[in-house]
């Protein structure tokens, strides 16, 4: 998979080159059934993924993709957070990785 991601690569580009991996696919499953989304919902976001990150770090995305990564659930969709795990558990086999995890305990109530 190294080879399939340029670590010079711009996030945006990292993202999009990402999801297109069967890696990604085989992820995505697992996460769809587990979260009860639609596959549909959560391709169709990974195009704006980057620019909700960004609004949602307030303009400190670079300290965002820096250390670890941290999805905020009340700052998402639940298909958003899913595209996002599916993303971040899909580079998390790459030599050049992010750590992150998922906080949910700040989930508003709905």
């Amino acid at each position: 998979m190294q080879e399939k991601v340029p670590p010079t690569a711009k996030i945006p580009d990292v993202l999009a080159k990402l999801a297109r991996m069967p890696e990604f696919t085989a992820v995505l499953e697992r996460e769809v059934q587990v979260r009860k989304v639609d596959a549909k919902d959560v391709m169709a976001c990974v195009g704006q993924l980057y620019a909700k990150v960004c609004k949602c770090s307030h303009g400190n995305e670079e300290e965002w993709f820096q250390d670890a990564v941290i999805i905020r659930t009340r700052d998402f969709e639940d298909y958003e957070v899913t595209a996002l795990v599916t993303l971040l558990k899909t580079q998390s086999r790459l030599q050049s990785r992010l750590d992150w995890r998922e906080e949910t305990s700040c989930k508003a109530a709905g």
